[in-house]
């Protein structure tokens, strides 16, 4: 960029300067002047050999000190004042410093304080009262350069961890679950915090029990006495950012297994690096406890609408979908799938006796003995008043018959104020039908469980089982006439 604004303006200054030209120093200021082109073309070259298609020329510091000192010597060639040959050396070590590396920039700074003090004694200067203009713009040139490269890397930092606190943001989510979301978010978040290992605990509101939620790259033994430290305590009463033991930790937000914390094994830093990761920690722990306290709203509703509100059993829309699903695997894997429909006897006569609220508190009491003891593959759900349904996927008419016995039987465990039994009604399904034309099936065993006396179960197989039936034995031979 210094060059291709300094040059132009060097030709038309030294056009109209009536000054001798001096030819030993427009000589070595072409000569810079193609070192640095040569040098240019050079990384151009060796990044192309590498198969890249956009090649972005890397200054070296050779070629820096190079491009400066020969506009610099070429200013003076043209017979221009001091002040016109260092103008462009500030100017390209001001640009330098604010997009180059770390390295480059301080070669810049050092290249450029050395062009100034070369070009000043080709100039003339032999005495201190010469110094003035040469020190004003040395401290002109380093001050612009590195407030403005401060000012440019904050801003690019600033932008770089924002979009990946966005990526993260984004990560978390858009998965299913939370801890699927902070899987995938967790190289990431590494990035952010400069770290090496991470991990999310989350600790219930007893403030006893710690269930660690995920980790990156893979568990390392020291993972397990991280709830112990004070900082972890700390963090989560406090809910700010905390250090200790070379590690961060993060509060995070809440989720149905409590609050949580992110703990990052930061990498070896110094200098502006600890201050870029507090301030990206601070950033992602905000973007992430607003996220993951949504995310844990919205799953409570969520799940709110999928249980019946007294029982907690699953209602009816979560029984219907549990079902298709449990049709679907029946098909797919081949296994039978059997339904029961159960209805507490003489419910209504008891809620009219006892009143409402002791009605609730029975059917509360049924649904958390049959919850209790259903098997972990069947779905229970309420259907509607005193009514439930079983969903036992991998059970024919004759287990299914047999494991709501079981559960029956326990009715008179329940507390109640008198003693309460249920009716059951069990069928299979036959392959083909839908789920109302399966309940429908239930139901009508049911009624014939009450219509038997109540306090039974009643199996009814389909009416059209589509279990295949043994091949009928093929014709004997026919007799060979004599």
């Amino acid at each position: 960029m210094a060059c291709s604004v300094a040059l132009p303006l060097l030709v038309a200054a030294g056009i109209g300067h009536r000054d001798p030209v001096r030819t030993p120093a427009l000589e070595a200021g072409a000569g810079c002047l193609g070192v640095a082109l040569a040098a240019l073309a050079f990384v151009a070259w060796r990044q192309a050999r590498r198969g890249r298609i956009q090649v972005q020329v890397r200054v070296t510091s050779g070629a820096v000190v190079a491009a400066l000192a020969g506009l610099g010597l070429a200013a003076l060639g043209v017979g221009l004042p001091l002040d016109f040959a260092l103008a462009p050396v500030v100017a390209g070590v001001v640009y330098l410093t604010a997009v180059g590396r770390s390295a480059t920039r301080t070669a810049a700074l050092v290249g450029g304080l050395a062009v100034i003090g070369g070009l000043s004694w080709i100039d003339g200067l032999r005495s201190l009262d010469q110094l003035g203009a040469p020190l004003l713009f040395a401290w002109l040139m380093a001050a612009s350069a590195l407030a403005f490269a401060r000012v440019v890397r904050i801003s690019g930092r600033s932008g770089v961890q924002g979009a990946v606190t966005r990526e993260v943001v984004e990560a978390v989510g858009g998965a299913e679950t939370l801890a699927d979301g902070l899987t995938k978010a967790f190289p990431m978040m590494a990035e952010i915090l400069r770290a090496d290992h991470l991990v999310v605990f989350a600790r219930d509101v007893t403030g006893r029990d710690v269930t660690m939620l995920g980790t990156w790259p893979a568990l390392v033994a020291e993972d397990r006495a991280i709830p112990s430290w004070p900082a972890f305590d700390q963090a989560l009463r406090s809910g700010r950012v905390g250090f200790a033991y070379d590690h961060g930790l993060l509060p995070i937000g809440t989720s149905e297994e409590g609050d949580m914390v992110l703990v990052a094994r930061l990498r070896p830093l110094g200098g502006e690096a600890v201050a870029e990761v507090r301030e990206g920690a601070e950033e992602l722990a905000g973007a992430l406890v607003k996220l993951t306290n949504r995310a844990t709203y919205v799953d409570g509703l969520r799940r709110e609408s999928r249980l019946d509100a007294l029982t907690g059993l699953a209602n009816r829309r979560s029984l219907l979908e549990g079902l298709q699903g449990a049709m679907a695997r029946a098909l797919q894997l081949h296994t039978p799938l059997a339904v029961a429909m159960i209805d507490l006897d003489h419910f209504k006569d008891y809620n009219d006796t006892y009143g409402h609220v002791a009605g609730d508190t029975l059917l509360r009491g049924m649904s958390a003995m049959m919850a209790a003891n259903a098997r972990g593959q069947d779905l229970v759900a309420r259907y509607g008043g005193e009514e439930f349904c079983f969903v036992l996927p991998n059970t024919d008419l004759a287990g299914a018959s047999a494991a709501i016995d079981r559960i029956r039987a326990m009715a008179g465990q329940v507390s109640a104020a008198r003693p309460v039994t249920f009716s059951v009604g069990v069928t299979n399904w036959n392959g083909t039908d839908d789920t109302t034309t399966l309940i429908q099936q239930a139901d009508l065993a049911l009624y014939r469980a009450k219509a038997e006396g109540r306090n039974r179960t009643v199996a009814l197989a389909s009416a059209r089982d589509a279990s295949p039936s043994p091949a009928p034995p093929p014709p004997p031979p026919l007799a060979t006439p004599r």
